[in-house]
C-alpha cells in the first residue's frame, strides 16, 4: 500500500518519508492500557486494546512524550484537540473517509450513511475504513455510528469493543452537557 501525506483537521501536515526508529510505548488510562507506535517525527499507530501482558513502556522520545501528554489531555477534557504529525497509510478512499471523521466534534456523532453520502461512497466501504483506522481517538472513529445502533469499533462488534466505544461517547457527551451548564 502506497504511503500517502495527507493533512488532517488538528492534525499537522505530513511529509512524504518515514523514519525506522520507531519505538513502542503503553500507558494506562481510563479505558484501559494504550499502545503506540512513534519515532521522533511522526505517530504511526495507536492501539486501544493493547494485551494485558505488554509492559508499560515510559515514553523515550520528546514525540512519545507529547503524544502521552495530549492522550491525558483528552480524557481530563474530551474537547482536546489533538494536534500530532501522524504519518497516515491508506488508499485515497480511506484518507477521505479519515479526514471527514477528523471533522466529528467531541460529543457528536455521525451515521456511516451520513459519512457515506460525504464521502461519496458507501456505507459498508466507510466501515471497513474506520475499521482500518491506524489512530483512534485521534481520527476519532468512535464518533461513527450506525444508524440504528453503536455499528462496530475498531474492526469488530466484540463485548470489548463496544465497552469501550461506549465509554468515548458517554465521557464526550457528558463533558459537552457539564460544559453548557
Amino acid at each position: 500500500m502506497p504511503h500517502h501525506a495527507t493533512t488532517l483537521p488538528n492534525v499537522p501536515s505530513l511529509t512524504d518519508s518515514a523514519s525506522s526508529l520507531r519505538s513502542q510505548t503503553a500507558l494506562i488510562t481510563p479505558i484501559g492500557k494504550i499502545c503506540f507506535e512513534a519515532d521522533e517525527q511522526y505517530l504511526y499507530h495507536l492501539n486501544l486494546f493493547c494485551d494485558d501482558s505488554t509492559d508499560i513502556r515510559h515514553p523515550t522520545s520528546s514525540l512519545a512524550q507529547e503524544i502521552c501528554r495530549q492522550i491525558a489531555a483528552y480524557f481530563n477534557q474530551p474537547s482536546h484537540h489533538f494536534q500530532l504529525p501522524v504519518y497516515l497509510e491508506g488508499s485515497d478512499h480511506q484518507l477521505k473517509v479519515w479526514r471527514a471523521i477528523s471533522e466529528i466534534g467531541a460529543g457528536n456523532v455521525s451515521t456511516y450513511g451520513e459519512l457515506a453520502a460525504r464521502c461519496q461512497s458507501s456505507s459498508r466501504a466507510v466501515g471497513t475504513a474506520c475499521g482500518h483506522n491506524p489512530v483512534p481517538l485521534i481520527i476519532p472513529c468512535h464518533r461513527v455510528v450506525a444508524a440504528t445502533g453503536l455499528g462496530g469499533f475498531a474492526g469488530g462488534k466484540t463485548e470489548d469493543t463496544l465497552r469501550i466505544k461506549r465509554w468515548l461517547l458517554t465521557h464526550e457527551l457528558f463533558a459537552n452537557k457539564m460544559i453548557a451548564k
